[in-house]
């Protein structure tokens, strides 16, 4: 989802709001997919970075011993650093970070939206300017979900 799209699905529309709260769970669905599916591909990056660094730093230190060099930890790092494939991981980590950070953040907001949705429709109720349609299933269902318990 483009952050265009991201931002017009947080936006309510109180003329439908009947339609909003239909569309609502769903949307809040695809929300909670992408989160999780942001923060998988990001864990599996930093899996992926943190066995590069290991690989890279065992070829460095290989290469140290049969060379007989000494070197200190922060030069070692230092290669590690300047290695391309550590880098290019690196910046596939952090461009996973970032998308899974705004996945979780739009699914805040969305949750928000929710929260938002819910007072939208009791108002609209208490004035009588909805259609009923769609919030007063979904409050018989909370009704029944209550006497259940």
């Amino acid at each position: 989802m483009t952050n265009v799209t991201r931002t017009l699905s947080l936006e309510i529309n109180v003329e439908d709001l009947d339609g909003e709260l239909i569309r609502f769970p769903s949307d809040l669905y695809e929300a909670g997919e992408q989160a999780v599916q942001a923060v998988s591909v990001r864990d599996n990056a930093k899996t992926t970075l943190d066995w590069t660094s290991a690989d890279v730093e065992a070829n460095i230190r290989e290469q140290l011993k049969l060379t007989g060099e000494k070197s200190t930890e922060a030069a070692i790092k230092n290669q590690i650093e300047r290695n391309t494939v550590y880098r290019t991981d690196t910046m596939t980590y952090l461009a996973a970070k970032t998308t899974a950070a705004n996945a979780e953040a739009f699914l805040a907001a969305m949750t928000a939206k929710g929260k938002m949705l819910q007072k939208l429709a009791d108002l609209a109720i208490s004035r009588g300017t909805t259609s009923d349609r769609a919030y007063g299933s979904i409050r018989r269902d909370m009704a029944d979900q209550r006497v259940q318990r």
